[in-house]
Parts: C-alpha cells; structure tokens; sequence
C-alpha cells in the first residue's frame, strides 16, 4: 500500500528509485564508460539506463564511493 501524505510519498518514490539505480549500474562498469565519455546521455546509453536513472545513482553515492570514482579515473 503506498502512503497518502504527499510527503512520505515522495520519500518512497526516492527510496526506490535509489535502489533501483544501485541495482542496475554497476560501480565498474559506470568507470569503464566514464573512461571515454562524460556525456550523460551517452554514459546513460552505455548503461542500458535512462538519464534520469543515472542520475539517481549519483544522487544516491557516497563520498568514499564519489572518493574511489575518481580514484579510478586519475590521470584521463
């Protein structure tokens, strides 16, 4: 059963949608596209996801994961 207030609605919507996000784009592969293209489109497509899925996942990562993203992709 989904919530009625309005509020905890929206708080559920974000929920899924984050786990939904985690679920689909693995951290790797998201550096193996990155490695070649920051066009969000075009990582998203990569990513058999849509934009708004993506960024989801970067809405949802956490500093230590933000911290290893760019870890990987020192130097390109």
């Amino acid at each position: 059963m989904f919530p009625t207030d309005r509020v905890l609605r929206a708080r559920e919507e974000l929920t899924v949608e984050r786990i939904a996000a985690r679920r689909l784009i693995a951290l790797d592969h998201l550096v193996d596209v990155l490695r070649w293209t920051r066009s969000t489109g075009e990582v998203a497509a990569e990513l058999w996801v849509d934009v708004p899925m993506l960024q989801a996942l970067g809405r949802s990562l956490t500093d230590a994961e933000r911290a290893w993203i760019d870890e990987q992709l020192e130097g390109l």
